[in-house]
Parts: structure tokens; C-alpha cells; sequence
């Protein structure tokens, strides 16, 4: 399965859209602390607990280390042949298939 070059691509780009959301989240998670909340809303930025940072800490190494995983399994890949070995010039086809 690692020599599935359709498998360890889709793999490697699917992991890159989970870090890339990761940031996403990241950001959004930085935004909504910055903004100021007085008044009737609230007093002050919220506070983050502890198990929120655990979390939210443990879940970006897990998608930075598989991003990581993919693109080594991306790297051991053979060189892709542009050439069939079964193909022949002459009519185009499967020399096996005759």
C-alpha cells in the first residue's frame, strides 16, 4: 500500500487541508480572544482552561506529525516512469494484450 502512488498523494494532501484548517482554527481561536468584551457582553477576553490547551495543543502535533508521516511516505516513493514498459510504439496498445 505504501508504493500506491494515488494512496500516499491523497494521503499527503489530505493532511495538508487538516493542518492548513488547523490554522484556520488557530486564528479564529486568536481573534476571539483579542477582541474586547465590556459592557453587557461580557468582562474582559475569555480565559482558556487548561484541558482547552491540552487539547487543542495535542491535536495540532497529531496533525503536524501526520502531515510529516505522509510527505515521508510521499518522498520513498519510486520515480513515476513516463514510459509503459508494455507499451509499444508501433501500435499503441499492451504488448501482452496482443
Amino acid at each position: 500500500m505504501r508504493n500506491n502512488r494515488f494512496f500516499v498523494t491523497g494521503y499527503l494532501v489530505f493532511s495538508l487541508i487538516l493542518v492548513v484548517f488547523f490554522l484556520f482554527i488557530l486564528i479564529d481561536i486568536w481573534w476571539a480572544l483579542n477582541v474586547p468584551k465590556t459592557g453587557p457582553i461580557g468582562n474582559g477576553p475569555p480565559i482558556m482552561s487548561a484541558y482547552a490547551w491540552i487539547r487543542l495543543g495535542t491535536t495540532g502535533s497529531l496533525g503536524l506529525i501526520n502531515f510529516i508521516l505522509a510527505l515521508v511516505l510521499y518522498r520513498q516513493l519510486p520515480p513515476h516512469s513516463e514510459e509503459d514498459p508494455h507499451r509499444t510504439e508501433e501500435n499503441g496498445t499492451d504488448s501482452k494484450a496482443g
